[in-house]
């Protein structure tokens, strides 16, 4: 997929979103040139949430951090139909972080076991993050939106990007 395209949708659908509060999903399926695109936009809200210490990536080893020991998160579940290169961009209105977990669902998951890829920054910005990663077929992944320290929560969208019907979110 273009990189343009998929940033000038992103960028769209971010300020012509519904209402985070509504907790709302917009599915839009792409036709034409974008090879069979499927783009899931995400609304959360981490305000309130329950709470945990937000584990990092150094390469493949994973620490937990010593400034994030109580921050909000959200976890949405992704059972994945068809293998292929997928990718996760949020935009947030606080200082926020992704992190994408493959076969770990909570309560069940350890803060370590089963991560696979984090995002604090994109594109120079604290507000925004993205993960390209490829998921495969028959796996269940789960994506964790939450924030930098402990002070950061609130509003952001998570756009999904993957092969057409090839999966399917939803919170547990």
């Amino acid at each position: 997929m273009n990189k343009a395209l998929f940033l000038t949708l992103t960028i769209i659908l971010l300020f012509s979103a519904p209402s985070p509060a509504a907790n709302n999903v917009v599915v839009i399926p792409l036709q034409g040139n974008s090879g069979g695109i499927f783009l899931e936009n995400r609304l959360i809200d981490t305000t309130g949430d329950p709470t945990w210490n937000r584990p990092y990536l150094v390469g493949e080893t994973c620490y937990l951090s010593g400034v994030t020991t109580a921050v909000p998160y959200e976890y949405f579940r992704i059972e994945v139909l068809k293998t292929g290169q997928y990718i996760f961009e949020a935009g947030w209105d606080f200082n926020g972080y992704l992190l994408l977990y493959h076969k770990v669902e909570p309560p069940d998951f350890e803060i370590c076991t089963g991560l696979v890829a984090t995002s604090s920054t994109y594109m120079g910005s604290v507000n925004r993050s993205r993960i390209e990663y490829t998921l495969q077929k028959g796996n269940i992944y789960g994506i964790v939106a939450t924030g930098y320290t402990n002070a950061d929560d609130g509003f952001g969208v998570i756009t999904i990007a993957g092969p057409q019907d090839g999966f399917v979110s939803y919170f547990p």
